[in-house]
C-alpha cells in the first residue's frame, strides 16, 4: 500500500472517531498562537508533520520521539553556546510538549470504544490525579492564574503522561528491543566523541572546557551535565543487560560510557551510577545475578578511582572550593523552598510560581517576595525545591508516592525466570537507573525535563509493555 492510499484510508477511519476534527482544532489553536507570535509559525508546520506521523505510525513515532529528544537537547544547547537567538532555542525546546499533547489526543480518541475509553490502567493514575488536584487547590488558595497553573501542572506531570502514552501504545517485542539497543549505541557514539574531545580531537564539538580544576568534556551537547547524565543512563542499561544476558559486548559498551562519564566530571551522575550498581549487587540473589559478576564489577568500581585517582582528587578539591567559597544558585532554590514551606507548608505558593519554567516566562513575583536572587537560567535547575515551593508538603508526598509505586512495580514485576534475558537485563538496568535518578534529582530536574523523563518514565512504560507482550504470547 503506497503512502497516499494509506493516508486516505487512515483519515477516513479516523474521521469516524472524530480524531481528525480534534487535531484540526489543535492546529487552529496553534495557528492563533502563531498570529500572536509570528516566530511560532514553525510550530504549526512541525505540528502538521507530527500529526501525520502520529496518525499513520503512532508506535514508531513515539520511539522516534525518544531518539529525537537526544538531538533536540544537543541542538538547543549549542545554539545557546554559539550565541544564537534565545527565541529559537526556546522554540526548539518546546517542540516536545506539542508532541506529547498530540499523542494524548490520539490515544484519547483512538481508544474510545462505544461509550467508554479502553486504556491500560496502572497504579499511577490515582496519584497523578491527586497531585493535579493539590496543584489546582493551591492555585485557588493563592489566587493564581488557572491558565499558567494548568500549564505548570502538565509540565510537572510530564513524566507520568509519557509513561501513560508508552503503556497504551501496543508495541511489539522486536521494536522495543531495537529501540533500547539503538539508544544505547547512540549514547556510546556520543561518549566516544566526548572522549576524543577530552584528548583534544574535535568532532562535531566545541572546544574543551575546564571545570573544578580539570578538563571537562561535553561531547555534542555543549553542556557537561547533559553529557554526564546521559552517560549514566546508558551505563545503567548496559550494566543491566550484561547481568541479564551475560553477553560481554555490554561490558565493552559500559566501559565506553564510563569513560565518557568520567570525562564529563558530573559528580551526581558518577555517584548515582555507583550507588545504583551497588544496590543491585547487594540484592544479587533477588536479581539472580551470578556471584562472579558481582565480584567482577566490585573490582571495577574499586579500580576506577585508583586508575583515575588524580582526576578524582582534583574534582573533590574543586568541589570543596566551589561549595566552600561560593554560594551556588541551587542553595537559593533550596533556601527559597524552605522559606515557602515555613509560610505555606501544605500547598506552597502554587504551580508556576517557583523553580519551574513557567515561573520564568511569567516573571513570578515569588522570588522577590522571599528575597531570592537567582538568574533565569538557574531557576529551573532543581526538582524537589520546585515541588515543595509550588505544591507544598502535600504535593511532595504525592510525587514521592508516585516514584515509590514505580520502584515497587520494578521489584515485584522482575521476571521470575530467564526465558527472556534481554527483558531481565532491562529490569536490572532500570533499577540501577531509579537509584541514579534519586541522586540526580537533587541537583537536576530529571523527572520533569523531557529527555530524562522519557528515559525514565517512558522507558519503564515500554518495559512493562514488553513484559505484557511476552506474557500474552505464552498464554
Amino acid at each position: 500500500m503506497n503512502f497516499s492510499t494509506k493516508l486516505l484510508n487512515t483519515i477516513e477511519t479516523e474521521v469516524g472517531k472524530k480524531t481528525f476534527f480534534i487535531f484540526v482544532l489543535f492546529l487552529t489553536v496553534l495557528g492563533i498562537i502563531s498570529a500572536i507570535e509570528p516566530s511560532y509559525t514553525i510550530i504549526v508546520l512541525g505540528s502538521f508533520a507530527t500529526l501525520m506521523l502520529i496518525t499513520l505510525n503512532p508506535k514508531e513515532a513515539f520511539l522516534i520521539a525518544g531518539i529525537f529528544l537526544i538531538f533536540q537537547v544537543a541542538v538547543a544547547r549549542n545554539i545557546v553556546v554559539l550565541g544564537g537567538p534565545e527565541e529559537i532555542r526556546n522554540l526548539i525546546m518546546r517542540v516536545d510538549e506539542v508532541i506529547w499533547v498530540f499523542f494524548i489526543g490520539y490515544l484519547l480518541l483512538h481508544n474510545y470504544k462505544g461509550n467508554s475509553w479502553q486504556f491500560n490502567k496502572t497504579n499511577l493514575e490515582p496519584i497523578a490525579i491527586v497531585f493535579a488536584f493539590i496543584g489546582l487547590l493551591s492555585t485557588f488558595f493563592n489566587h493564581n492564574s488557572i491558565l499558567w497553573a494548568s500549564a505548570s501542572i502538565f509540565l510537572a506531570l510530564k513524566g507520568f503522561f509519557i509513561y501513560w502514552i508508552s503503556r497504551n501504545l501496543k508495541l511489539d517485542e522486536y521494536k522495543i528491543k531495537l529501540f533500547f539497543i539503538t539508544i544505547i549505541y547512540i549514547l556510546a557514539i556520543t561518549s566516544i566523541i566526548g572522549v576524543l574531545q577530552y584528548f583534544g580531537i574535535q568532532i562535531f564539538t566545541l572546544p574543551l572546557n575546564e571545570r573544578l580544576g580539570v578538563s571537562s568534556a561535553s561531547s555534542i551537547f555543549a553542556h557537561h551535565g547533559t553529557f554526564g547524565s546521559l552517560m549514566a543512563a546508558g551505563m545503567a542499561l548496559s550494566i543491566g543487560l550484561k547481568f541479564g544476558t551475560k553477553k560481554n559486548k555490554w561490558v565493552y559498551v559500559s566501559f565506553i560510557l564510563a569513560l565518557g562519564l568520567i570525562a564529563s566530571t558530573v559528580r551526581r551522575s558518577i555517584i548515582g551510577i555507583i550507588l545504583g550498581t551497588l544496590f543491585v549487587m547487594l540484592f544479587y540473589r533477588k536479581f539472580r545475578i551470578p556471584k562472579k559478576y558481582v565480584y567482577f564489577f566490585l573490582v571495577i568500581i574499586i579500580l576506577i578511582p585508583v586508575i583515575f585517582f588524580g582526576r578524582f582528587s582534583n574534582i573533590i578539591e574543586g568541589t570543596q572550593e566551589e561549595y566552600g567559597t561560593n554560594v551556588h544558585p541551587r542553595y537559593f532554590l533550596y533556601y527559597g523552598a524552605y522559606e515557602i514551606a515555613k509560610e505555606k507548608p501544605l500547598l506552597g505558593e502554587g504551580p508556576g510560581t517557583f523553580g519551574s519554567y513557567v515561573s520564568i516566562i511569567t516573571n513570578s513575583k515569588i522570588y522577590q517576595k522571599y528575597k531570592i536572587t537567582v538568574l533565569d537560567k538557574h531557576k529551573a535547575d532543581t526538582f524537589w525545591p520546585m515541588i515543595l515551593g509550588e505544591y507544598g508538603i502535600l504535593g511532595t508526598i504525592a510525587f514521592s508516592l508516585l516514584l515509590l509505586i514505580i520502584f515497587r512495580s520494578l521489584l515485584i514485576s522482575f521476571p521470575k525466570n530467564d526465558d527472556n534475558p534481554f527483558l531481565k537485563g532491562l529490569y536490572i538496568g532500570y533499577t540501577i537507573l531509579f537509584v541514579d535518578y534519586l541522586v540526580e534529582c537533587l541537583a537536576s530536574p530529571v523527572y520533569s525535563q523531557s529527555l530524562y523523563a522519557f528515559f525514565f518514565f517512558g522507558g519503564i512504560g515500554l518495559l512493562e509493555n514488553f513484559k505484557e507482550q511476552i506474557t500474552k504470547e505464552k498464554s
